[in-house]
């Protein structure tokens, strides 16, 4: 048999009560939707103006931008890569292969844990969206973006967005 343990009953009580009375399901609802959403939930820019938005935070960020036509991504991560002094990155499963160009090592991450990523030259994935007010580019477990961990470890990370993929404001 267990014994009760007297200072655990006393920590949860006092988290308990700290918490105070459960609140019901329309009482959460009713709270969330009395939320002021003041922000910026649409799109403002044409096209041109959200792309040099995006490539001017990425640039705070102190991230290379590197703008080609879909056709040349292969000859562009080659220069960046050449210009980097790498021979080489980890890449998803799902990488399309007209984005590796020859002359590099190309090795398929799935299954990698940290250690492996860490001793790799970097990763280069693609993004599902990428978001211009907030400089972010948003990856899932997805084909040629790979699992979290992917994007977390490695010091380097080679990202291909299309301009197609580019949101102005987080809730677009």
């Amino acid at each position: 048999m267990i014994e009760p343990n007297p200072q655990r009953a006393a920590i949860l009580g006092s988290i308990r009560r700290s918490l105070g009375p459960a609140s019901s399901a329309t009482a959460i609802a009713d709270e969330y939707a009395a939320i002021p959403r003041t922000y910026k939930q649409a799109a403002t820019l044409d096209r041109k103006a959200l792309l040099d938005l995006f490539e001017d935070r990425l640039r705070e960020y102190e991230a290379g931008v590197y703008r080609t036509p879909a056709k040349d991504i292969s000859q562009t991560v080659a220069t960046i890569l050449a210009r980097r002094q790498r021979t080489g990155l980890a890449i998803p499963a799902g990488t399309p292969a007209a984005w590796l160009p020859d002359g590099f090592v190309f090795d398929d991450a799935t299954g990698f844990d940290a250690f492996q990523y860490n001793k790799s030259q970097g990763v280069l994935t693609g993004c599902t969206v990428a978001v211009a007010e907030t400089g972010s580019i948003v990856l899932q477990n997805a084909p040629a973006q790979g699992p979290r961990i992917l994007s977390l470890v490695p010091d380097y990370h080679l990202c291909v967005v299309f301009a197609d993929q580019v949101r102005e404001t987080v809730p677009e």
